[in-house]
Parts: structure tokens; sequence; C-alpha cells
């Protein structure tokens, strides 16, 4: 039942269904009644997140009292908390009752759409909704999608729930999907989270997470907020022109980020509550800010910017405490979605959903020492087993 309720609120999230409205109806309808188990679910097991659902509830309460405050979009507000707090749910309890169960659904349900969403690409390269693609609508959303499932699967590979080969072939399609709807970014991130999967040493997994965090956090601050002229920097106008596909401009996201930073100087603490495309349109000529942080200023200024902050300060601390590579994998994931969401901006739900799984994780590392520590007892059961077959075996030729 678990992974019927995750499908749904996941079909909600990330599929674009406006060309189907009777399965988009049927999704929103049945909707209601997943997030409806997950709640009778949490109940009946008293687990309803700790101290993530607090932040994750205080999140999406601001975000709402702010929308309301703006006269925005309040259906996106409510739409994004439902399926935020059910996959939240549903991953928790799962995860309390059985981790390897837990992860084997929410692997293989993002596996299902990220291979459904490959099967409609290869069918129509150019979309099979008049230019728009199953996952995201378009080429530069399908990006955070393939990121958190192969993040997931990765996941499930550390706990032994799947082979390695399947993970590969997984982490291929995603790259493909990528180059075949010319997703540079989404690539960039897909091969990022690719090379990480063959890292096996925890130490060195954790420099390159430190080094990567690193390179996000000055690019983020120089290239993007203080739009510092780069042109003279080769090693950065190399990644910039060659491994990102952009230009200097970023494909004239500069300018859409000085509209941004205005605007967020006209309302800095409360922002404008969550707006409509439309409303994007009019105001940026594009659909979004193309940037996760003005994006989230935008919505909420820095009262909401400060509760994302700390939704993600606690699920790094509550991680922190099994220092694991499982643990490092879903962080590495987690930086990778923000690196990407520099220029572009995904849907709430998944970078939640990613912060939510971090959470988690020392539940998922000791759970991966529990099956080590099984395998090594098995395998020394079956090794004394061995002995005693043998040392029976040369007593009965002793006494023959």
């Amino acid at each position: 039942m678990t992974w019927i309720c995750l499908l749904i609120i996941l079909a909600n999230s990330v599929l674009y269904l406006d060309e189907v409205p009777l399965i988009r109806v049927f999704f929103s309808l049945f909707r209601l009644a997943a997030v409806a188990f997950a709640i009778v679910i949490a109940v009946k097991n008293k687990n309803f997140g700790g101290g993530y659902m607090k932040w994750l509830i205080a999140f999406f309460l601001t975000l709402g009292i702010i929308t309301v405050l703006k006269r925005g979009a309040t259906n996106m507000v409510i739409s994004n908390l439902l399926n935020s707090f059910g996959i939240a749910l549903l991953l928790y309890n799962a995860i309390k009752e059985s981790p390897k169960m837990a992860i084997r659904v929410f692997s293989s349900v993002f596996s299902f759409l990220i291979y459904l969403n490959f099967l409609t690409i290869l069918v129509a390269p150019g979309g099979i909704f008049d230019g728009s693609y199953l996952i995201g609508r378009n080429y530069n959303q399908i990006g955070m999608s393939l990121i958190c499932g192969m993040v997931t699967n990765v996941v499930a590979y550390n706990m032994g729930v799947k082979h390695f080969t399947t993970v590969l072939i997984l982490c291929i399609v995603c790259l493909m999907t990528t180059i075949i709807t010319g997703s540079m970014t989404s690539a960039v991130g897909c091969l990022l989270t690719t090379g990480f999967l063959f890292i096996k040493k925890k130490e060195l997994k954790r420099i390159v997470l430190i080094v990567f965090f690193a390179f996000y956090v000055l690019f983020q601050s120089f290239v993007v907020f203080m739009q510092s002229d780069v042109s003279g920097m080769r090693a950065i106008t190399y990644v910039i022109e060659n491994v990102m596909g952009k230009d200097l401009s970023f494909s004239d996201r500069a300018r859409v980020w000085m509209i941004a930073y205005d605007f967020i100087q006209d309302s800095p603490v409360l922002g404008y509550g969550m707006q409509k495309n439309e409303w994007f349109e009019e105001t940026f000529l594009v659909k979004s800010a193309h940037n996760i942080i003005f994006q989230i200023m935008i919505y909420g200024g820095i009262v909401l910017l400060s509760c994302l902050v700390i939704v993600i300060i606690v699920s790094v601390h509550h991680a922190k405490k099994e220092k694991t590579a499982l643990t490092y994998t879903i962080m590495l994931g987690l930086c990778t979605a923000f690196f990407m969401m520099m220029m572009e901006n995904y849907s709430m739900v998944l970078i939640l959903y990613m912060t939510c799984l971090l959470y988690n994780s020392n539940l998922l590392s000791k759970a991966v020492h529990t099956i080590a520590l099984e395998k090594k007892q098995k395998k020394l059961k079956n090794d004394n087993s061995h002995l005693l077959d043998h040392h029976s075996s040369l007593q009965y030729a002793a006494t023959a």
C-alpha cells in the first residue's frame, strides 16, 4: 500500500498531466486518500517525524501566511504542503518499520517514473505534449527528479537492496535523458552523482563533499549574488562555458537575477508570497527566478529563507550522528541539487524530500551496520559448521 500512495503523491509532484485532465484529476483526488493513509499510519505507529516534521510544518505555515497576506497562489501552497507532508510521513514510518523495504519501495517508484519518462522521450524526443515532457514539463525540470531517483537508488545499493549493475543502468538512463533533452545543468548533476557512486572510501567521499560544497558557496556568492566579472578567470569560465554549457550571461539568467535582486530589496522580510508562473512571466519574462535562494526570497523573504535553512541544518545535524558513506552520498545529492538550483528552480517537494531522506539517514546507516553484522555472523556460523563437519570427518576416518 505504501508504494501505491507514494506513486500517487510523486505523480502529483513531478508528472506533467495538464494535457490529460482526467488523469490529473484522478491523481489529485487520490492524493488526498494517500496523504490520509500516511497520517493514519503515523498515528497508529505514533511516529510523526520528530524535529524535522515540526520545522517542515513551520516552513509551510510561514509560506501560507505570507501568501495569504500578499494575495498569492494559496492553492499552490496547499498542494506542496500535502505532497511534502505525505512523502515525509510515508518515508519516516516506512524506515521505522523496515529500512530495507522502505528504500526498496522509494527507489523502485522513482525508477519506474524515470524509465517511463525515458520511454516517452524515445518515442517522442521533442516531448509527448507539444514540446513538454512527462516529468517536469520542460527539459530543465526533469533534472531534479533524476537526481532524487539516482540518490535513492545509490542508497538502496549501499544497503544491499539493489545490485550495482541495476543502479549503474539507471544512472546511464538518467544521463541519456539529459543528453537527449539537451539540459546541460541536469547532465552535470547526473555525472556528479554517477561519479560519486564509484567512490568506495568514506573519507574520500567526505573530502569530495567538502570541496564541492566550498565551490558551490563561492560560486553562489561571487558569480550569482555579486555578479562578479569572471571573464578573466579561465577555470571558472571553462566550467561555465564547457561544463555547464552556458555563456557568461548564463543564457540571460544574469538579467533575471538582477531583476529578482531589485524585487527582493522592495520586500526583503516577507517577500511576495507564492506566485503562479504567469506572475513571474509578467515580471521576469520567464517562469521563475532561476535560482533557489532568489526564488525562496521572493516567496517569503528572509523569514521563509530562514525556515528553509533551519530545515536543512536540522537534517544535517541529525544525519551527522552516523557519519557513514551512505550519509555522505545523500549529502552530496543535496549539494548537487542546490548546485543545479543556482541556474534553475525545481519542485519544492523534491527539494524537501532530499532533506527528509538526509534526516533519516542515521536510521538507514544503522540498518546497514545491522545488515553487515548479520552477514558476518551468518558467514561465521557457516564457517564453524564446515569446521565441525570437517572435524567429524577426521574423527570418523581415524576410528575407521
